[in-house]
């Protein structure tokens, strides 16, 4: 890039200081392109996973979209329900396998791994999505 951007100052050649800039903006826009793909089969496939689901848990599992992780007073607060009842919802989202129990975190913390792995792995290519 910066002895693109050199040629560029010296000689006036921006030939190949736009083309590495293009083709970083393809690469970026096919990667961006797999993981909205993938957040759409997983999205359908939790939704699968959640044997007679309910509202509130079809509402909590597309809320883990926008906030992966998720705590039982979060929920609690979030859809007015009792903290037993959100417990029991986020159980049953958790015995399903789509969200994690994070170990040694107080108060209980979860989150859906699959999520954070296509959101943060940095090779789109090495995410291996769980069940």
């Amino acid at each position: 890039y910066t002895g693109y951007l050199f040629q560029v100052s010296t000689d006036g050649r921006w030939d190949q200081w736009i083309k590495l800039c293009l083709t970083g903006v393809a690469v970026q826009s096919d990667d961006s392109i797999r993981r909205c793909h993938m957040f759409n089969e997983c999205r359908d496939k939790y939704h699968k996973k959640v044997g007679s689901p309910t509202a509130r848990t079809h509402s909590i599992i597309e809320g883990l979209f926008c906030e992966p992780v998720v705590s039982i007073t979060s929920i609690q607060r979030k859809y007015g329900v009792t903290y037993h009842t959100a417990k029991a919802d986020l159980e049953r989202i958790q015995e399903a396998g789509i969200i994690t129990e994070l170990a040694n975190i107080r108060p209980r913390a979860f989150f859906a791994r699959d999520l954070m792995a296509i959101a943060y792995t940095s090779d789109v290519n090495q995410i291996v999505l769980e069940g």
